[in-house]
């Protein structure tokens, strides 16, 4: 599965939490913290899973995904406290207006 973080907005829990810093020469000190959060849409069921450990600088990151019941959950992705933005159903003639749609990933 291929999670892209299109969009992304501050969390303000983690706003005086330290962000990823560099050297002078730009050698990473400190690795960027990240998640990934599935929350059921239809149930109480949530998850949280920290990336694999990472020895370089790089643009991709991994979540090894485990032990997740089957089902539909919504998809949020949080590096250094800038969250992907869960969408919302806006129209009003929907069954869901108002309720979180988006992003989707089905666990079978």
């Amino acid at each position: 599965m291929n999670i892209f973080l299109y969009q992304a907005s501050p969390n303000p829990a983690w706003r005086n939490h330290d962000l990823r810093s560099r050297r002078p020469k730009g050698d990473l000190i400190k690795q960027a913290q990240a998640g990934l959060f599935l929350n059921e849409r239809l149930a109480s069921a949530a998850y949280i899973f920290n990336p694999n450990s990472r020895n370089e600088d790089t643009n991709v990151v991994v979540f090894p995904i485990q032990e997740v019941l089957g089902g539909e959950y919504l998809v949020r992705v949080q590096i250094d406290g800038a969250e992907s933005p869960l969408e919302v159903d806006t129209n009003p003639e929907s069954d869901q207006f108002e309720q979180y749609i988006g992003p989707l990933v089905e666990i079978g």
